[in-house]
């Protein structure tokens, strides 16, 4: 397992963790509580705190030397609120820089091409599984839950839904029609195009969904 695997799958519970690592002469606490990461530290060589130090944590991944996970008996003092897809988005745009890219024939993709410049469209995800990915997150099976919570949770109050998730440097696009559902991850460069476009883009990708 790896540690962004551990993370992602750490937040999908309802419980406390504090997860410390180490890598040559640095070392971080992440701190997991109730499905969020709500601290993180890095120190040494680095000092670092929030979602600088995960950051940190995802660009060294492969440097990790050592791993412990300890659950966190007391609450602790939030400084931020980080859920699973944030994570993935994180260690997605790190993750381009291992320039592996997987695309199959798809017409969302063509829609895509039609709105957005492509170089930044980082993934494509559907009902059907991985459409089109600039980066290796887009094989995790952890992938698949951590998308289908964040559309489960959004059919709870409609069966038909456009949605928006600003991250740091990246935004989600999700479209959901009954049982089929498409996620787009972007560069946030790309927000007001989508702001602009986003009716047609939807009834575009929609017509999609009701053909697939």
């Amino acid at each position: 397992m790896t540690f962004r695997e551990l993370l992602i799958n750490l937040l999908g519970m309802a419980s406390r963790w504090t997860v410390n690592f180490q890598l040559n002469s640095v070392e971080g606490t992440i701190y997991v509580q109730n499905g969020k990461i709500v601290k993180a530290t890095v120190s040494g060589e680095e000092e670092l705190s929030g979602k600088q130090a995960l950051r940190f944590a995802a660009e060294h991944e492969d440097e990790i030397r050592s791993v412990k996970l300890l659950p966190l008996e007391e609450p602790v003092e939030g400084e931020v609120e980080i859920d699973q897809m944030e994570v993935f988005s994180i260690f997605t745009e790190v993750g381009e820089e291992t320039n592996i890219e997987v695309e199959r024939q798809s017409p969302y993709m063509d829609v895509c091409r039609k709105y957005f410049n492509i170089d930044n469209v980082k993934l494509i995800y559907s009902h059907n599984g991985v459409e089109y990915s600039k980066s290796d997150v887009g094989s995790m099976d952890e992938l698949r839950d951590v998308i289908r919570s964040y559309v489960n949770g959004i059919k709870q109050f409609s069966e038909t839904s456009r949605v928006r998730i600003k991250f740091s440097k990246l935004l989600a696009f999700i479209v959901i029609l009954s049982n089929k559902f498409l996620f787009i991850l972007l560069s946030g460069e790309e927000m007001s195009n989508l702001e602009i476009d986003e009716p047609e883009i939807t009834e575009n990708l929609l017509k999609v969904l009701q053909s697939d």
